[in-house]
């Protein structure tokens, strides 16, 4: 069955199989296993969910405490997703409020995603070189992947974040 890119917007939920789950983090040892159901497609590719890439270039890295995204890839993946409330917030001075969830560790962080007019690029803030840069330990080039995805518990668009590649 071929699945057509409106078939993984994070509102279209297709039942594969389900089974009780753990995650990534009870496989790395002492934490109790999870009993939330999740759903499986065993076509999944891990590589093309990560529809925002980014290489680390000096400035993500920095104290000024941003990642800046790549604009085409935040108004195809993510912009195009918010209602007209939520878009108008990103666009505003303040931002809107994100939690962004390290796919690798299952640590879920609040920043703030926003409109940077000054340069018209997206932004990630508010934590991002404590929570990420340093905790994680990013170095320029090394390539990152985030996108938008739905919490079911919180009934909120939230991000997801993972490290692709590191630089050698």
């Amino acid at each position: 069955m071929k699945l057509e890119e409106e078939d993984h917007h994070p509102s279209k939920v297709r039942l594969f199989d389900i089974g009780l789950g753990s995650s990534l983090n009870d496989l790395r040892g002492g934490h109790e296993l999870s009993t939330d159901l999740y759903l499986w497609d065993p076509t999944w590719d891990y590589n093309s969910i990560w529809k925002i890439r980014k290489r680390l270039a000096t400035s993500d890295l920095g104290e000024l405490s941003r990642l800046l995204m790549p604009k085409e890839a935040v108004r195809k993946h993510v912009m195009s997703y918010l209602d007209d409330k939520l878009a108008k917030m990103v666009d505003s001075k303040e931002g809107l409020p994100v939690t962004v969830v390290d796919w690798d560790t299952c640590n879920r962080h609040e920043l703030t995603f926003k409109h940077w007019n000054s340069g018209d690029f997206y932004i990630l803030n508010g934590g991002w070189r404590p929570e990420f840069v340093v905790r994680r330990g990013l170095k320029e080039n090394d390539e990152i992947g985030l996108y938008l995805d739905w919490d079911w518990k919180t009934s909120k668009y939230i991000f997801r974040f993972s490290v692709l590649q590191r630089t050698k």
